[in-house]
């Protein structure tokens, strides 16, 4: 990063100001310049690079861009980030010889993220070209996923941004396909015409201006000058960002650099993650009377982006052979980027009802060392464990989990992970993705593949435009069964239902989700209110900080109704108006909601120590029942022991997808409220609370 700052800093050398910038003062308006009277800048680069704070360690962005800006705001004696503001306000003349640098102010993540790929990589034509394929892309989708009214309130866009063609109802309207084509990215022509070019950001100069129809750089930097909506800001649009930026939109145009550069990527982001794992922690958990302790539990902070979150999701391993109801695998989720936190369970039960193979959700309330941290949604994980839960194989060799797979195709096979560390031959692996490939119709993979199941999923995906699953490369598993059949299995739900009305608008049959949705909600609703409640300490509970809006409990109520609100996108209402009768009742059922809760923020390194002494965890959790739609409260208690060290302990195998763990399924409907507690090698609990029904 230090060679990189200063690599751009040697861009403001190669510059005359008083000819790019005529008629400033910089004396006054930028004095770290140094800018002489010739126009010349004098700053000493060495100097104001050692300057800046690299330590990632002192940083919990959640996001490369997040990060890149917090180190750019280091230096107390050369605020780059301000100073970049300022030149992107002042007017350039048009000299011939400001072009990069004009594309290194607008530009500048663009411009750091071209450079650590260069130190990674040579600088290759044919790769860079592919990569700006994939940048250009993002950029494109990223224009189709904004409501520009609701986000940049009060402008006139068909005059400032006639490309993007906003419809009334503040969505873009180009068509993304043809933009797309419109850019060169003839590596011949580039060879030929700019045969100097040395560097990544020279090449994406050029090859952003070659759609003479979609200025991108002129609407980016348009944009960049707009005015937020006073309920938005810069995290928002990273947020934005960062949900889209694998989902690719014309799939077979991306390459095998692009798994690649993914893996680098998420190398890079991967550095800038808050850890926190002990193994050394019990657990009790009461219910019914009926008490069960666990003396081996791993309990760690879950998630990746996710770890950004003012409240954390956590993940919970029941070591030494032991279960807890089937299962030794648990995720904790917030569900913070989603108001209503009915969508996880929601989903997980249309699974449960249609009689597919999947995780479930539960609802629980939860105590880190005696203190309330509020309501979370419990869920169990595709592990080994749940394979042989499931299908009775113990230690399979075929189940993978899919991150960053843009075709079940043998060229993007190291997308997906097997789960079992100790295989090496993938080649049943890549023999199935093989006959998917070479596949001319769908009887050529029904001996090899569930595909009743696969269009189920496809189906409830599409009613409910579920993105964020094999349409966005990642969230789901491919398991290959004792029957010999692949079958595809997918998770995280809580970017599912509500992006698209008129899928929405058709989808469910009124008579049994609205019923349902009611149901849940007065169920969660105390332990929603308890969660908009300050603790003495000034924050929400589970909260690590109170940087990210928390919903209130009119917006909770108005989401889970008929209204749509806005968090990092579009989020319809749940019971709307206009939902079809025509539908089947077997497409949603027996639900139990979800809790809105906060959105997305930074923890700090150090709250690592917040989880010692005692945690304790109370969990509130409604088991799915295909038969009983009804619920009563039964109140019973439950409490887990748990050590929790202050220490990472390195020397047991724990894998990033313990994260997304799914819940327990029972045929009788009812709910749980259970404590748990934990301990600490300074002693601390964690509490689970139950509630039957």
């Amino acid at each position: 990063m230090p060679d990189i700052i200063k690599n751009y800093l040697l861009e403001f050398k190669k510059i005359n100001f008083n000819n790019v910038f005529p008629g400033y003062n910089f004396g006054e308006i930028i004095p770290e310049l140094i800018i002489d009277e010739n126009g010349n800048s004098n700053i000493d680069i060495d100097q104001i690079v050692s300057g800046f704070d690299y330590n990632p360690k002192h940083y919990d962005e959640g996001n490369p861009e997040k990060f890149l800006n917090h180190i750019l705001s280091t230096n107390e004696n050369f605020k780059l980030l301000d100073i970049i503001n300022i030149l992107k306000g002042m007017k350039m003349a048009n000299t011939g010889n400001e072009i990069e640098f004009r594309f290194i102010i607008e530009n500048l993540n663009e411009y750091f993220i071209s450079k650590l790929y260069e130190s990674k990589n040579k600088f290759d034509l044919n790769s860079s070209l592919d990569y700006i394929k994939g940048d250009i892309e993002l950029t494109l989708k990223f224009y189709k996923a904004t409501n520009f009214t609701s986000t940049y309130p009060g402008y006139d866009f068909n005059e400032i941004l006639p490309e993007l063609q906003i419809g009334e109802d503040g969505c873009a309207k180009f068509d993304i396909k043809e933009v797309y084509r419109g850019f060169n990215f003839d590596p011949e022509y580039y060879k030929e015409n700019y045969p100097d070019i040395e560097e990544l950001y020279q090449l994406l100069i050029y090859v952003y201006n070659s759609n003479k129809n979609f200025d991108i750089l002129k609407i980016s930097e348009s944009i960049s000058k707009l005015d937020l909506s006073k309920d938005k800001d810069i995290n928002y649009l990273m947020e934005k960002l960062n949900n889209l930026s694998n989902t690719p939109i014309i799939t077979a145009e991306y390459h095998k650099e692009n798994i690649n550069q993914t893996k680098e990527n998420q190398a890079f982001f991967d550095d800038t993650l808050t850890e926190f794992k002990t193994k050394n922690a019990t657990m009790s958990f009461n219910l019914n009377g009926n008490e069960k302790k666990f003396k081996k539990i791993t309990f760690s902070l879950g998630g990746q982006y996710s770890r950004s979150f003012s409240k954390p999701n956590y993940n919970l391993k029941i070591r030494g052979g032991e279960d807890l109801y089937g299962r030794s695998h648990f995720k904790l989720r917030s569900d913070c980027i989603e108001p209503t936190f009915l969508r996880t369970k929601l989903v997980s039960d249309i699974h449960n009802r249609l009689g597919l193979k999947s995780g479930s959700a539960n609802y629980i309330q939860l105590y880190i060392n005696d203190k309330y941290m509020g309501l979370y949604i419990i869920t169990d994980l595709f592990k080994l464990s749940w394979i042989e839960k499931v299908y009775g194989e113990k230690d399979t060799t075929t189940l993978y989990k899919c991150k960053n797979i843009f075709d079940l195709s043998p060229t993007y096979s190291e997308g997906c992970v097997n789960e079992n560390e100790d295989v090496t031959d993938e080649t049943e692996w890549i023999n199935f993705l093989t006959a998917v490939k070479n596949a001319k119709s769908a009887s050529d993979l029904e001996d090899i593949f569930e595909i009743d199941h696969f269009l189920y999923e496809m189906a409830i995906e599409y009613l409910t435009n579920g993105w964020d699953h094999i349409l966005n490369a990642h969230n789901f598993y491919m398991y290959k069964q004792p029957n010999g059949k692949w079958i595809y299995l997918s998770f995280d739900f809580d970017l599912d239902i509500g992006q698209y009305y008129e899928n929405i608008n058709k989808v469910f049959n009124p008579s049994i989700l609205y019923p349902h949705i009611d149901e849940l909600k007065q169920f969660i609703k105390p332990y929603v209110e308890l969660d908009k409640i300050l603790n003495s300490e000034g924050l929400y509970p589970g909260r690590f900080d109170n940087k990210s809006k928390l919903f209130s409990m009119e917006q909770w109520d108005a989401y889970s109704e008929f209204n749509t609100g806005v968090t990092d996108r579009t989020a319809y209402g749940l019971n709307i108006t206009e939902i079809s009768t025509e539908i089947s009742s077997n497409n949603a059922t027996d639900i139990s909601t979800e809790i809105p809760s906060n959105n997305a923020t930074d923890i700090s390194t150090e709250n690592s120590t917040i989880i010692q002494n005692e945690i304790t965890i109370t969990t509130t959790t409604k088991i799915p029942s295909e038969h009983s739609t009804s619920s009563v409260i039964i109140e019973e208690e439950t409490v887990y022991d748990v050590d929790v060290p202050t220490v990472v302990n390195d020397d047991e195998s724990y894998s990033e997808e313990e994260e997304e763990e799914d819940t327990t399924e029972s045929n009788e409907s009812f709910s749980l409220i259970s404590k748990s507690t934990i301990t600490k090698t300074i002693t601390k609990t964690i509490a689970y609370k139950t509630i039957l029904n």
